[in-house]
């Protein structure tokens, strides 16, 4: 099983207030790292908190709003002028691409390292990319724009046989190990066998969600069911059930509401509008519908 903590960098929505920074957090897999969102004061408290950024081997950008991703070409840059090696890959929503040429044409740059750059709705509801054990998948979720999740799963690589598909084949010990070598076809008694027909699908153990701008969509419930931990944003409170509904986020209460029908075993809340001076309310509100909550704050480690 591997060591997967997360990093929370920012927990304030749109911009910065009172300590709280927008939206990033950092995925350390022990071997590197993978970051969600990259706002515009990312290389600053990656820096402050001593989290080494050239270990980052992906980046996942949730949507095009500026407080999730204005921190991108000034991270990118860095690593360059850091003369990074290693290849990044960039999970983000079509347009992407576009974005990072035209910021490397007006400054006449170039990159020290090779982008491999993924568009997320080629990726809707299946694994975008794997970065050692850990695979990250996108969901769509409902805001202004297009904004997507992402759910983060520990993959274990074991081979595991349907023992319902496979007791009545003659299969030798010499067929199990070509089977777990990799052979995805072999011979039996003049049939051609699948690998793929007598192994069950490869299982997860750590399980996090990360769901970012979002008003109330329950359609992600199913998604999510069953996760370990779940992120989700709760700008409001419910009492300004209407200012959610305008802008398309979600309330603490709501928040909850979609952990406790997806019964997830922990929630963390966070993404604050700056109208409240700290996240207690939104907490208590949260914690009256799933007590297994918590705010999130910077600095705070999420150990999974």
């Amino acid at each position: 099983m591997s060591t997967l903590k997360v990093h929370v960098l920012g927990s304030n929505s749109a911009q910065y207030f009172n300590g709280r920074y927008p939206s990033a957090q950092y995925l350390d897999l022990g071997s590197g790292s993978i970051l969600l969102d990259c706002s515009e004061a990312t290389l600053f408290r990656l820096t402050t908190y001593g989290l080494k950024y050239q270990k980052i081997k992906a980046i996942c950008i949730s949507h095009f709003h500026g407080d999730h991703f204005y921190g991108l070409m000034g991270l990118l840059t860095t690593m360059s002028l850091n003369k990074r090696k290693e290849s990044m890959i960039i999970l983000a929503p079509k347009g992407i691409q576009e974005y990072i040429e035209l910021n490397l044409e007006l400054s006449q740059s170039r990159f020290s390292f090779d982008l491999e750059i993924l568009e997320i709705e080629d990726y809707i509801d299946k694994q975008a990319f794997r970065i050692d054990n850990i695979g990250i998948k996108p969901i769509e979720l409902s805001h202004k724009i297009p904004s997507f999740g992402f759910l983060v799963d520990e993959i274990i690589d074991d081979i595991r046989f349907d023992k319902d598909k496979i007791k009545d084949l003659p299969l030798s010990r010499d067929h199990f190990i070509q089977i777990q070598k990799g052979v995805k076809e072999i011979e039996i008694e003049g049939q051609i066998l699948r690998a793929e027909d007598v192994i069950l699908p490869k299982e997860t153990r750590k399980k996090y969600v990360y769901v970012t701008d979002t008003e109330y969509f329950e359609p992600i419930i199913p998604k999510i069911k069953a996760y370990q931990t779940l992120y989700h944003e709760a700008t409001f409170l419910h009492e300004l059930k209407h200012r959610a509904i305008e802008t398309k986020h979600t309330t603490a209460l709501e928040a909850a509401t979609i952990a406790l029908k997806a019964e997830v075993s922990t929630l963390y809340i966070g993404h604050f509008s700056s109208r409240y001076l700290n996240s207690d309310a939104l907490l208590r509100e949260a914690r009256s519908v799933f007590p297994e909550t918590y705010a999130v704050i910077e600095k705070l480690i999420i150990d999974l």
